[in-house]
This record gives C-alpha cells, structure tokens and sequence, in this order.
C-alpha cells in the first residue's frame, strides 16, 4: 500500500515583513479612529441643534400662552407686564440679547439673540396689545409677533352692541 505522505511546511516572515504588516495596520487603525472622532464631533454637533431646536419650540410655546391668555398688556420701563383677571401673570424684559421672563420666581430665559422686543405701537396693522419679538438666529432675521385676544364675553358684548346700533332706539 502507497501510503501518502502530506508535508506540512511553515514558511517563516521575515523581520522587514512582520515590520510592513504592523506599519500597514497602525495607518488603517488611525484612520478608523479619525473617522470614529470626525463621526462623534458630527452627531454631538446635530444634538445640540436639536436641543436648541426643542428650546426655541419650548419658548415659542410659553410666551405665546403668555401673551394669547393675557387681558391685557402694559408696558413701563421697556418691561412688559401681561395681566389676566385683573392679576399679573408675567413680567418680560429684554437684557442685551436675551429675552427674560418673570413670573413667580426667579427670572428664567425664554429666548437668546433677541434682537428687538416690545408691543407693537397704535396705527399698524396689528390686534392691541400685541407682542412683536425680533430674533437673529444663525444668519437670520425672525419677525413673530403675539397678538392678544380679546374674551369671549367682550367679543358678544360688542356684537350685542353693534346689533342694537342696527335698530336705532331713540
């Protein structure tokens, strides 16, 4: 019987050889890691625009309650206060370009990068006492204005009103 013979040979890598395979996996392992940095600065950057993103909506949100809740609003040294029932509910304020709100507490930041804030004055185009807020947000420049609605039991006084006017009582 031809019993096969297998030879099973090692070849051995020489020193230059060993030397070009770690350089080779060093180069691919920075790289990999620049590209895990390069990966972690991208997303940490995209949360806070998120989150800064959420912040605004927040503040949109509050003030815009703030100022369609309110009877009224009054302004006395570029502070303007909201009032409902008779009460102040709120006390906003501008200092340098941040928008302040003070209700109970402590003042509390609404927005950031304000760059003009008050009531909209008599004559233009806008429902009294409404709230005009301009921000400059990366690059750009945000109008919103809040207007303050009137009640229900003012807005039916006035229709009553109007109707009576129609049938001219003497």
């Amino acid at each position: 019987m031809n019993k096969l013979r297998i030879y099973r040979e090692l070849r051995a890598s020489t020193l230059a050889e060993l030397l070009v395979v770690m350089l080779t996996a060093g180069i691919v392992m920075a790289a990999v890691m620049e590209g895990i940095g390069l990966f972690s600065r991208y997303t940490s950057g995209l949360v806070s625009q998120i989150v800064e993103g959420g912040r605004m909506r927040e503040s949109y949100y509050v003030l815009d309650h703030l100022v369609t809740s309110a009877d009224s609003v009054t302004v006395n040294e570029g502070r303007v206060t909201t009032w409902r029932s008779g009460v102040r509910s709120a006390v906003l304020y501008q200092r340098d370009s941040m928008l302040l709100i003070a209700m109970e507490r402590q003042p509390d930041t609404l927005f950031t990068g304000v760059a003009s804030f008050g009531v909209i004055p008599e004559g233009v185009d806008a429902q009294p006492d409404s709230i005009s807020l301009t921000m400059l947000h990366r690059g750009r420049t945000i109008d919103i204005s809040f207007p303050v609605l009137r009640p229900d039991h003012i807005i039916a006084r006035e229709d009553i009103m109007q109707t009576e006017r129609g049938y001219e009582y003497h």
